[in-house]
């Protein structure tokens, strides 16, 4: 069975999927109770420490028919803060406040107020890293600020976010509106996010007085289509589900737009619900048909998913257009309800780890058989083993009643394994096991829409606008790709399943899939040393070294980890440590001069070295986004570069090229590849496909490597990317995910 790898412990499986802005999985588990499918269990917001959890489902408090009643009153729109009534005069913060205690410092810093809404922003600074739980099986702090008015009453909190690196973090959180007679409140904070019970100062209170908004406040104006302008009409009939997209609002910047809309089930089979991505495959074009840049758009929040509606956003630099603008969706995908069933499975009386139980039980769930081949016993939970005789995107069991405290799985559309983790003495004897599929459906339209301002001639000339020309490889050539040619040669370190067909493995071969040499035991982390000669994989008794011409593995006992990245010359090795530990270590391609390089106990990844091995790069999400971050090794002082803009949220894969030139990382969509020079003066979209998602990135010289996985499926292909000239093939016979890659 396939081993878990980081990019399930990363939720990688499920970004291949789902956009990182769109969280389904609370919904599907809502709905089925723990389908585990290819994610694990950890939210995200909680994995990565002071990103909170509660966050995310305090949005869904909100009820779709009271937001569409709000829509009418919504007339502007602040970045940073999104669109709000300006019906009413809008206030802010008379001061920022501060308090410190215990070289904790807590700072209100800005308050807006609208007639619909309040929006508070603060932030925390000198928080040790100590103060945070180094596992996820703690309980810390997630009890959310909260605003209390004179008579005592409590605003409810509609929307937040936030996130930072230690030892400080940013929040801003939306509550009810404050009464239009009512200027002050009390901003009452019990415990610090994140951080374990009793750790910091606890019951925070600072007083807040409000005050006109000044009048040089910048209120960008919204124009609201209230009929819903419709993107086509609905599905083909060859789906059991209809769509129809809409333009409900535009947005005019001081050097753009943003445009505003959502696509929303029109029918559903025997009234269940569906779930769907958002803008995954939106494109804009003018009147010429020239597709124009697109960026993403966070905001506005003036819509929240639901079952049946799903938003989606971008914003567009410019305003000299050759008018209209058209607005296509090429494709939707819709997550199916997921389907469940349930069976009775006894471990006896004394289960023993490692103990393995052989069922080969199956369930017809919809149209999709579905087979529990075998349950395994670990230390700390258990391990299911399924099958399904027809790709889908997901397959989990799990024990009823036993909720665990952590989990993951993957699967490649046919396999799948899921566990579940549990705190203190494992469920065993007569148990409920729930199993649950989830289907994806992929409804090819496409929807349009056009737009153009008031008092705007069609066709009028314009500016030319800003086209995606760097553009590699799209939806309009990928099918086209060619094989590499015979003549090109190389050597490639591939994870993917082995010839029984039964073994996840990695090896070593070449382009073409000749000379396969399996490398020992290595699962999804392996990486190939920069001559080629040497692969360095986390093994069972710590991490291993295989040199490929003679077979010799060098072992370094209890140095355990993850991510691993070789140094230019091959002296040295990075890597992240294991478990949640989340610290960058190095240690000598000789197994001496192991040393911790961070601190903090945030989650990070590492993206690569200078071109003289003195600057390691890594990526950590925080406030702003995923910020690349370079560490000095002489002096082992960390510096952030730049934000990699529309970056995935949670896990970007962003990998240095070998000559230190450009960065490469997915989208938030993890379905289009940047570039980036890493002095962050140039920026270049080279793939962009909808329908398939960024599973692995490598560079070799000046190539990119990338494995692919159907939207649909999972199923992987790996691509050959020459950035520079747009050279581009397929190699037929790698499927998988692309772990290393060594061109001459």
């Amino acid at each position: 069975m396939k081993s878990k790898s980081y990019f399930d412990v990363l939720d990688a499986a499920a970004q291949r999927r789902v956009p990182d802005q769109v969280d389904l999985f609370p919904r599907i588990a809502a709905q089925a109770r723990r389908a585990q499918s290819s994610k694990t269990f950890r939210p995200r917001k909680l994995a990565l420490a002071v990103l909170f959890v509660l966050l995310a489902f305090a949005i869904l408090v909100v009820s779709v028919p009271a937001l569409a009643q709000a829509m009418g009153r919504w007339l502007g729109f602040i970045p940073g803060i999104g669109i709000i009534d300006t019906s009413a005069p809008l206030r802010v913060l008379a001061e920022p406040l501060t308090l410190t205690r215990d070289g904790v410092t807590l700072t209100v810093e800005e308050a807006l107020l609208s007639a619909d809404q309040t929006t508070i922003t603060y932030s925390v600074a000198g928080v040790p890293s100590s103060a945070y739980p180094r596992g996820e099986i703690v309980v810390s702090c997630l009890t959310l600020a909260y605003l209390q008015l004179p008579d005592g009453t409590t605003l409810e909190i509609s929307r937040g976010s936030g996130g930072g690196f230690a030892p400080s973090y940013r929040v801003q959180l939306t509550y009810a509106a404050v009464p239009a007679e009512v200027n002050e409140a009390t901003f009452i904070l019990p415990c610090l996010d994140g951080t374990l019970p009793g750790s910091q100062p606890e019951n925070w209170r600072l007083p807040l007085q409000f005050i006109p908004a000044p009048p040089a406040l910048t209120v960008m104006p919204v124009i609201e289509l209230p009929t819903a302008t419709a993107m086509g009409g609905t599905a083909s009939a060859s789906s059991a589900l209809e769509l129809l997209s809409s333009l409900d609002q535009v947005i005019e910047l001081d050097n753009g737009y943003i445009f505003a809309g959502a696509f929303h089930t029109v029918t559903l089979p025997n009234g269940t619900t569906a779930y769907a991505s958002d803008q995954s495959g939106l494109t804009v074009s003018d009147a010429t048909g020239a597709e124009i840049t697109t960026q993403s758009a966070p905001e506005p929040e003036s819509a929240f998913s639901s079952t049946d509606n799903f938003p989606w956003a971008f914003q567009v630099e410019g305003k000299q257009f050759a008018w209209p603008l058209t607005i296509t969706l090429e494709s939707a995908r819709i997550y199916l309800p997921a389907q469940e069933a349930k069976f009775e499975f006894d471990t006896g009386p004394d289960p023993q780890e490692g103990q393995e139980w052989v069922l080969n039980k199956d369930f017809e769930l919809g149209d999709v058989q579905v087979r529990v081949v075998s349950i395994q016993r670990s230390a700390d939970g258990y391990q299911f083993n399924l099958h399904t005789d027809q790709q889908i995107a997901g397959a989990g069991a799990w024990i009823e009643g036993f909720p665990g405290v952590g989990g993951g799985g993957g699967g490649d559309g046919h396999d799948f394994s899921s566990s579940s983790i549990y705190a203190g003495e494992l469920p065993e004897g007569k148990l409920t096991i729930g199993v649950s599929i989830l289907q994806v459906e992929i409804i090819q339209r496409p929807w349009s829409v056009s737009w153009q301002p008031e008092g705007v001639q069609n066709n009028e000339p314009q500016i030319t606008a800003t086209v995606d020309a760097s553009l590699c490889v799209s939806s309009a050539n990928i099918a086209q790709l060619q094989p590499a040619p015979a003549t090109m040669s190389g050597k490639v370190l591939l994870y993917h399943l082995l010839d029984d067909g039964q073994t996840w493995g990695v090896t070593m071969s070449n382009l073409d899939g000749s000379q396969q040499q399996t490398i020992g035991n290595a699962g999804g982390w392996a990486s190939l040393s920069p001559d080629g000669s040497a692969v360095a994989y986390p093994d069972i008794d710590g991490l291993t070294i295989l040199h490929l011409a003679s077979g010799a593995a060098d072992h370094f006992a209890g140095v355990n980890g993850y991510n691993i990245s070789w140094s230019p010359d091959g002296s040295r090795l990075a890597f992240i440590g294991a478990g949640a530990d989340w610290e960058i270590y190095l240690i000598g391609a000789d197994g001496t001069g192991l040393q911790q390089l961070t601190n903090d106990g945030y989650p990070k990844a590492i993206a690569g070295w200078s071109p003289d091995g003195q600057e390691l790069y890594f990526t950590a999400d925080d406030a702003e986004g995923q910020t690349l971050w370079a560490i000095e090794l002489a002096s082992q002082r960390a510096r952030a570069l730049f934000v990699l803009d529309n970056a995935s949220l949670k896990a970007p894969f962003a990998k240095i090229s070998p000559d230190g030139s450009w960065i490469a990382y997915r989208d938030i969509n993890v379905s289009s590849l940047y570039l980036v020079k890493i002095d962050n003066t140039e920026q270049r979209i080279v793939l962009r496909e909808p329908d398939t998602a960024i599973a692995t990135i490598e560079w070799s010289g000046d190539w990119l490597s990338l494995s692919l996985a159907d939207a649909r499926s999972e199923a992987r292909s790996v691509l050959l990317l020459q950035p520079q000239t747009c050279e581009a093939f397929l190699l037929p016979n790698m499927h998988g995910d692309l772990q290393g890659l060594k061109l001459p």
